[in-house]
């Protein structure tokens, strides 16, 4: 059996077999030679109201390789979050995971875990790409001892709300990002948080 991703046509085979009376995940998974592990996914990740739509999914797989393949921005709000959360310990995996979560976040702050992987390894050299790959490799010791690493840092490159310029805080232009870390009981967990500055009238 292959993990191969489905193309337009197997999606729009398995949209129309997946509607009928009686339909397998496993026998279609069989039939077009696919393992069944990519057949249940493929219908938790693109049905709508439990109805699977294969245009749908066609569009949420080439967002997500747009995703991939996205360069982020050294100097903005985002890579500095990103820069800090590793210094936390937390992996490309659980920022990109986290990022996901945030209610307000659009499209241009999202980024997934091999794009921020990319964007470490692209750095020149120097003491901040020293630090990112350190943290990661400690990270991952961490991990392998201990299941997960201690997110615990203070976000100290970033400025806070009450060092922001004037024009972000009468709220009049549009596009600003604000980043903060909410420290747990005697400092024992950290949640990080991101969020789009909403305008004024």
């Amino acid at each position: 059996m292959s993990y191969h991703h489905l193309n337009f046509e197997d999606r729009t085979a398995l949209m129309l077999e997946s509607r009928k009376e009686g339909f397998s995940a496993r026998k279609f998974a069989e039939l077009i030679k696919r393992h069944p592990s990519t057949i249940y996914r493929e219908l938790k990740r693109n049905s709508i109201n439990d109805v699977y739509q294969a245009r749908y999914a066609s569009d949420n797989t080439f967002a997500r390789r747009r995703r991939g393949h996205r360069k982020l921005k050294i100097d903005s709000i985002l890579w500095k979050f990103i820069v800090e959360a590793i210094r936390c310990l937390w992996s490309p995996q659980q920022i990109a995971k986290r990022l996901k979560t945030f209610p307000d976040l659009d499209q241009t702050m999202n980024v997934s875990h091999t794009t921020i992987y990319s964007t470490i390894r692209a750095l020149p050299k120097g003491e901040l790409k020293k630090d990112l790959l350190s943290c990661l490799r400690h990270e991952n010791k961490k991990r392998k001892a201990n299941g997960e690493p201690k997110k615990d840092s203070i976000l100290q490159d970033i400025k806070t709300i009450h060092e922001r310029p004037a024009e972000v805080q009468e709220r009049k232009i549009p596009g600003h990002w604000e980043a903060d870390l909410i420290k747990g009981k005697d400092n024992k967990s950290s949640i990080a948080t991101l969020r789009k500055v909403p305008t004024s009238p």
